[in-house]
C-alpha cells in the first residue's frame, strides 16, 4: 500500500519543477523495496537518486545515496560492490563533514568487511562508528552497532562476548520499540545457543525471531530463520516439526 501512495504522490509532482521532492519520493520507494527484500527494484530507485545527486551537484544527497546503495549490496551479499559504494560515501561525507552519513557508512562498511573475512578492519570501523554515535546521539543506545559487534564476535567464535552483545542490543531494541532489532537479536542469540549445542534454547530464540518476521512481513528474513529452525529441529530429533517447517519454507 505504501508503494501505491508514493506512486500517487509522484503523479502530483512535476519532476522538472520540483526535482528534489520527486527524488525524495523515489528514495522512499527504494527504502520500501529494500525492506521487502526486492533488492533489484531498490537498486534501480537508488540509482535514480544517484543520478539526481550528481546532476544537481548535491553532495549531501550523493553521500546518502552512495551509503544506501552500499547497504543494499550488503543485504544482497555482494560485499565487493558494497565496499565500492560505501568507501565513496565515506569520502564524500568526510569532504562535507556529514557525520551522520559517515556514522552509517562506517557501520555498513564494517558489515561488508566482516562478511569478507576482514575481522580486524571491521572491528576498527565499528569502533569508529561507536565513537561517532556517542558524539551525535548521546541519549540513544547504539543497538544496531552493538548487534553488529555481536555478529562479528560470533564469527570469531567469541560466544560469551557475542551473547552479551546480542542481549544488550535486544534490551535496547525493547526499550526503543524497534521490532526489527528484536528479530536480529533473537536469531543472533539462537545462533549462539546452536553453536553451544543448546538446541532447545536455540529453537526457542528462532521461533521468537520468526514470530517477529511474520508480524513485520519480512519474508526474506522469515525464510532465513525458518531454514535455520528446520536444521535445528532435525538435529534435535524433532523430525515431524522439521518436515512441517521445510514445507512451510517451500511455500514462502
Amino acid at each position: 500500500k505504501s508503494l501505491q501512495l508514493y506512486e500517487q504522490a509522484k503523479s502530483l509532482v512535476d519532476s522538472t519543477e520540483r526535482p528534489r521532492v520527486y527524488n525524495v519520493i523515489n528514495q522512499n520507494m527504494a527504502g520500501v523495496y529494500d525492506s521487502r527484500g526486492d533488492f533489484g527494484s531498490a537498486l534501480q530507485y537508488y540509482q535514480l537518486g544517484l543520478d539526481f545527486a550528481k546532476a544537481a551537484g548535491d553532495s549531501m544527497a550523493l553521500a546518502t545515496t552512495l551509503n544506501n546503495l552500499g547497504n543494499t549490496y550488503v543485504a544482497k551479499s555482494d560485499y565487493q560492490q558494497a565496499t565500492y559504494y560505501l568507501e565513496k560515501s565515506i569520502a564524500v561525507a568526510r569532504s562535507i563533514d556529514n557525520k551522520l552519513t559517515l556514522l552509517r557508512s562506517y557501520n555498513n562498511l564494517a558489515n561488508a568487511q566482516s562478511s569478507l573475512g576482514n575481522m580486524e578492519g571491521a572491528l576498527q570501523l565499528y569502533t569508529k562508528a561507536l565513537e561517532l554515535h556517542k558524539q551525535l546521539k548521546p541519549n540513544t543506545p547504539p543497538f544496531r552497532i552493538i548487534y553488529n559487534l555481536g555478529d562479528l564476535q560470533l564469527k570469531q567464535g567469541n560466544l560469551d562476548e557475542a551473547e552479551r552483545s546480542f542481549k544488550q542490543s535486544l534490551e535496547y531494541s525493547k526499550q526503543m520499540g524497534i521490532p526489527q532489532g528484536l528479530y536480529f537479536n533473537y536469531t543472533g542469540l539462537g545462533s549462539v545457543a546452536a553453536e553451544r549445542n543448546r538446541l532447545d534454547t536455540a529453537i526457542d530464540y528462532f521461533e521468537k525471531g520468526i514470530a517477529v518476521a511474520d508480524r513485520l512481513n519480512l519474508e526474506s528474513k522469515r525464510m532465513e530463520a525458518t531454514d535455520q529452525l528446520y536444521q535445528l529441529y532435525e538435529k534435535n530429533g524433532q523430525y515431524q516439526l522439521a518436515l512441517e517447517t521445510l514445507q512451510i519454507n517451500k511455500a514462502i
